[in-house]
């Protein structure tokens, strides 16, 4: 083992190197990094294994099927290393990759905007369709079922079947026994003595061909929405840019799904008729007697509460995605808009709010704090402007990943600090459970001044999350300043808010604050004289 680890360290720190080796010996390296991962009982050898490995699925090198069976199997690993180290980023890097390669491939004819719909059809895009007995198939029929019986539409099941991979003789990956080849084709399924339309793809995923078959049959029967259940899938996800879409929730078809699938519709403007209405007589009650409260009751109000909440969440990010968008055409320095929000990256709203804050706002001395794809708009900014741009990140390999594809900007200076998990005593917040911070960066930024300070970094803990701006606070502030502290919708950022506004307030500094809301938060802390900023 300590042969192999060996061996995986120094790709760890030579990153670049694995796109100098051949593809067999490529195939070798995926297989150690596999078995270390499988049999490693170090959780910081299990997490060098999972970064070369993630490394590996995004070489295009592999055929992209071999690439996609890896991805799926780091993302069934990822939840073990959650403590260690946070890969969403890499992981959401390795997806976007193959997404792209298939992407440019699919013909322009299928990418055009359709303009006129069938709202009386729609389509449930799934990855995966088991037995009737499973409880996901299950699911994905009775929403069939209800949107047939009850809302008065045509509706087709189609499995892509992303998650039907192609083995991997160097990598022991994945049970594809669920795979259900008599499924394949066009067939009808009887289910509660209704008829549902289904059709699954039986090629090896991600295929390009099937792929663009299957768009090219959604863009033929123009359903007025498309609904997807499973985690995610290529071909909705080239769907979703030309027609309407929404990710089914399957919490929320567990309970109350005629109100969950009503108010999909009504987002999607879609007209419907309600037809099978009943009485249902078990929910009588007395009105007079008294009655002591149904906590269970209060247990659904609550879950319909936050369901609701989530609905209006995802409406919100689709609202500032169209924004974004508009909003960056014809932008005087931001030229590459090839961005990947959303999942642990920033989202929509707070891509917004950035590009507006810097287009606006005009920052020389910018301070980031966490890699990503927050970086490519900074970057861009302080390129265009010759401003000194500074980005804290404690992944020494990501950031050479960074560079190597992006390249390095002569106004964007990398800092790599150690990240330290463990009580936290400083300035101003004292814990009493660990949390994620930057070894010296006090030390390291205590005598500079900023005007633009984004944090999105080091990784959230629940008590007190990315304190570190904290140490430093106020005297690196410029006069005029703006800082955004991203995931602001979050226990550990909120209290973090707190101190940072606290510490203005107690230096005598009138500062504006607002929170741009979607699926993920961001808050805006301006200078008094920048608080118009706060109605961007």
């Amino acid at each position: 083992m300590d042969k192999k680890m060996d061996i995986l360290i120094y790709f760890q720190n030579n990153i670049e190197n694995m796109d100098k080796i051949e593809i067999d010996d490529l195939k070798d390296l995926a297989g150690v990094s596999w078995d270390v991962l499988q049999s490693e009982t170090s959780l910081s050898n299990k997490a060098i294994a999972f970064e070369i490995l993630a490394y590996i699925s995004i070489n295009n090198k592999l055929d992209l099927c071999e690439r996609w069976t890896m991805y799926w199997a780091l993302f069934s690993k990822k939840s073990l290393l959650d403590s260690v180290v946070d890969f969403s980023d890499i992981l959401d890097l390795a997806y976007t990759s193959i997404y792209e390669e298939i992407k440019k491939h699919i013909p322009d004819s299928l990418m055009e905007p359709i303009d006129e719909v069938d709202s009386d059809t729609i389509v449930i895009l799934t990855g995966k369709f088991n037995s009737k007995e499973s409880k996901i198939t299950k699911r994905i029929m009775d929403c069939a079922l209800e949107l047939q019986k009850n809302f008065n539409k045509k509706i087709y099941i189609i499995n892509d079947n992303s998650t039907h991979f192609k083995p991997l003789e160097y990598m022991d990956v994945l049970d594809f026994s669920e795979y259900n080849e008599g499924n394949n084709g066009f067939s009808e399924i009887i289910y509660s003595d209704r008829k549902l339309y289904y059709y699954q793809n039986g090629n090896v995923m991600p295929d390009l061909q099937a792929i663009s078959n299957l768009v090219y049959n959604l863009r033929n029967m123009k359903p007025g929405i498309i609904l997807f259940s499973g985690f995610c899938s290529i071909t909705f996800d080239i769907c979703s840019s030309f027609l309407s879409s929404c990710r089914l929730n399957s919490i929320m078809l567990d309970e109350n799904m005629n109100g969950y699938l009503k108010d999909i519709l009504d987002e999607a403007g879609i007209e419907y008729i309600e037809k099978e209405c009943y009485v249902d007589e078990s929910k009588f009650f007395d009105i007079v007697a008294d009655r002591k409260v149904d906590r269970s009751q209060l247990e659904i109000c609550k879950q319909i509460e936050n369901r609701v909440h989530n609905i209006q969440a995802y409406s919100l990010d689709n609202m500032w995605a169209t924004v974004f968008n508009s909003t960056v055409v014809g932008s005087e320095w931001l030229e590459d808009t090839s961005l990947s929000p959303g999942r642990a990256a920033i989202g929509y709203p707070g891509l917004y709010a950035l590009y507006r804050v810097l287009d606006e706002f005009r920052p020389k001395n910018l301070l980031e704090m966490g890699l990503g794809q927050s970086t490519k708009i900074i970057g861009a900014y302080a390129e265009h402007f010759d401003a000194n741009h500074t980005v804290v990140e404690h992944n020494q390999s990501w950031i050479n990943f960074f560079l190597n594809k992006h390249g390095n900007k002569p106004a964007t200076k990398m800092v790599c600090l150690e990240v330290k998990h463990d009580l936290y005593s400083g300035r101003r917040v004292n814990t009493s459970t660990p949390i994620n911070y930057y070894l010296n960066f006090k030390e390291k930024f205590g005598d500079k001044k900023f005007d633009f300070i984004f944090i999105d970094g080091p990784n959230g803990s629940s008590e007190f999350s990315r304190v570190d701006i904290t140490e430093i606070l106020p005297e690196c502030l410029a006069d005029e300043f703006v800082i955004m502290l991203d995931d602001s919708e979050r226990n550990g950022e909120k209290r973090t808010n707190e101190v940072i506004c606290e510490s203005l307030h107690d230096a005598g500094i009138v500062a504006y604050t607002t929170e741009v809301v979607g699926l993920k938060n961001t808050r805006l802390i301006v200078s008094e004289n920048q608080s118009y900023l706060c109605t961007i």
